[in-house]
């Protein structure tokens, strides 16, 4: 009687991305990156202008009301709002942008954002973040950097004319 021993070909050996370097924005970020962002800032809110977007980054660095993270090739920012006489802030995405919106590498790094605002959400106590505002992220990596499932809501509205 002969031993066989069936070689099963072994998987495919693919490394997790370690997490990129992630810290708050800070001031001479603006210098960094402003050559790709201020433009997308600027179609984005075509109502501001240059000059009002530099004062209001430089007003929401140093507040706890937001959370401007920065990353090589990316930024992301939450904000903590409150809504009228709602009991509970919540943590609301505004931006998570990557210097190439199509490169899949800066959407993986940036997509730990989301990790960030979630962990921030939970410091404050705050039930409900709210992503996928404005976000260069794929859903599934949005869902998988959350590692929880994804809600979403519909919301009616009226659209008032311009006077």
């Amino acid at each position: 009687m002969t031993d066989t021993t069936v070689i099963e070909k072994p998987k495919a050996f693919i490394p997790e991305r370690d997490p990129p370097f992630v810290r708050r924005f800070e001031r001479p970020d603006i210098d960094k990156h402003a050559a790709w962002f201020i433009p997308r800032l600027l179609k984005a809110f075509p109502h501001l202008n240059e000059r009002s977007i530099y004062t209001w980054l430089l007003n929401i660095l140093g507040s706890n009301e937001f959370m401007f993270l920065y990353f090589d090739h990316g930024i992301a920012l939450a904000q903590a709002v409150q809504y009228g006489l709602r009991a509970e802030a919540v943590v609301e995405e505004q931006f998570v942008w990557a210097e190439d919106p199509l490169d899949k590498d800066m959407q993986a790094d940036i997509a730990w954002a989301y990790t960030h605002f979630y962990e921030w959400a939970k410091r404050k106590s705050l039930s409900i973040l709210i992503v996928e505002e404005n976000s260069d992220v794929p859903h599934e990596l949005v869902r998988e950097k959350l590692d929880k499932r994804l809600f979403e809501r519909k919301q009616v509205f009226a659209k008032v004319a311009k006077l």
